[in-house]
């Protein structure tokens, strides 16, 4: 493969590096960071290499790629297998509620367990060694001792405070892919070390900020920053409708995107793309009243995944208890549905299964129609939300009309005079607009924007 000009100013900086110093790439959609990545490890074949992954799947995938001379992990892998170590048997929950913690203090009212458990998420996320709240630190304790289950981020922090730079700096090279999507301590191991450190990702790809995820490619202060512009995967066409958005909706700098694809246009695979869960419900309806060819669908989430809180929630309206999902057991607590509509103001992801619970759908026959789409080997169609479709594409992309509506938000802004509410409306847009980005970018060939922007 003959490298771009672009990619051979990225290869020669990365060769150069010295200890300590950092190489930022903003790579736009479909640039092919992975391989840059893969690249430069094999233009410096005596030096050892972590490459830090996103997640689980993105590490199993890279880990076929990658020569060996890269060690292909993901942070949550290293700090899990350090309290595995460290703090002997535990039990893992994936969610704190504050029906979890209730039992460590003597008020019980929902609005100070909610601050507390927000301080607390806040302080597992941050870079911070010490909190100045008490009942953070009880928290933080009750975990560390055993007297509670621990989540995914408690172990993550744990790493993070134990200083573990002696294990990173036996490597010449730290990697860190999908670096907008990082969080302050994440990024606190990244930084806390001697390596030769190369951070990459997309400003525009930033999607999980509800999981007060950061952008590192605008907070880390590097030595050398350099762009991807070249897309490998869509055409100029898709790529220009894509820009057309980030100049009306974005005043971040930015390198606009030049299509290198080099194939006929055709169409050998479909993907319906949905901002929530609840449009993902509303396409396998609409599978089931028009009795399409099933065959041809898949869907790509897991349907327990989509429809758990939903039937938790018709189980909780019928008082049978018994059958509300150990994930949900939080349910338990409330006493009428009242009750669980004000909690639901705490809580986005519950709001909308409670509204999706009041459609008159034959959810039975939606659950049992989607575990038979799930992941159908024969299918070409596909349908998937825009969180999951991110690094995946297809040659046509059909977007869902469940988007919301960048220029609806952008008039709210406009309007809004109380500066704190100004700027929650102004991380939306950014977060909407990258979703949109994210949903659009996923097109090989052809796009259908049902939408409505």
């Amino acid at each position: 493969m003959k490298l771009s000009k672009e990619q051979e100013l990225i290869l020669e900086k990365a060769s150069g590096l010295k200890q300590k110093e950092i190489l930022k790439i903003n790579a736009c959609a479909g640039s092919g960071k992975t391989t840059m990545l893969r690249h430069i490890a094999l233009a410096n074949p005596t030096s050892s290499f972590l490459y830090l992954a996103f997640n689980k799947a993105i590490a199993q995938k890279s880990a076929k790629v990658f020569p060996k001379n890269v060690e292909v992990k993901t942070l949550h892998a290293l700090a899990y297998a350090f309290a595995k170590k460290h703090l002997g048997s535990f039990k893992l929950i994936s969610n704190l509620k504050i029906f979890d913690i209730a039992h460590l203090f003597k008020d019980n009212r929902a609005e100070y367990l909610n601050a507390v458990l927000k301080e607390y998420k806040n302080f597992l996320k941050s870079d911070k060694n010490g909190t100045p709240y008490k009942e953070v630190a009880t928290l933080y304790e009750a975990m560390l001792n055993n007297e509670m289950p621990i989540t995914h981020d408690f172990y993550l922090k744990h790493y993070s405070l134990a200083n573990q730079k002696d294990e990173l700096n036996q490597y010449d090279y730290i990697l860190l892919d999908e670096a907008q999507d990082s969080n302050s301590v994440m990024l606190s191991i990244f930084l806390n070390n001697t390596c030769k450190k190369i951070l990459v990702g997309d400003t525009f790809q930033n999607i999980y900020g509800f999981n007060q995820t950061i952008n590192a490619l605008e907070k880390v202060k590097a030595d050398f920053s350099l762009n991807l512009s070249t897309n490998y995967r869509s055409t100029q066409e898709i790529l220009d409708y894509a820009d057309s958005f980030l100049d009306a909706y974005s005043t971040k700098e930015r390198v606009k995107m030049h299509s290198h694809l080099n194939e006929e246009a055709k169409i050998e695979s479909t993907a319906f793309i949905t901002r929530t869960n609840a449009g993902l419900i509303e396409l396998i309806n609409m599978l089931l009243e028009e009795k399409e060819d099933l065959e041809s669908f898949a869907l790509l989430k897991e349907p327990d995944s989509i429809f758990r809180l939903l039937f938790d929630i018709f189980s909780f309206r019928a008082n049978r208890f018994e059958f509300i999902s150990k994930e949900n057991a939080f349910l338990k607590n409330f006493d009428s549905m009242f009750e669980l509509r004000s909690y639901a103001s705490y809580d986005a992801e519950l709001s909308l299964a409670l509204n999706l619970s009041e459609k008159n759908y034959d959810f039975k026959a939606l659950k049992k129609l989607a575990l038979k789409l799930y992941k159908n080997d024969k299918a070409n169609i596909f349908l998937i939300n825009t969180h999951l479709s991110k690094g995946l594409e297809w040659d046509k992309v059909i977007l869902y009309n469940d988007f919301v509506k960048l220029r609806d938000l952008k008039a709210k802004i406009k309007e809004e005079k109380d500066r704190e509410e100004r700027a929650k409306k102004e991380f939306e847009l950014e977060q909407e607009l990258n979703l949109f980005y994210v949903a659009i970018t996923r097109a090989r060939f052809y796009l259908e924007d049902g939408s409505g922007n």
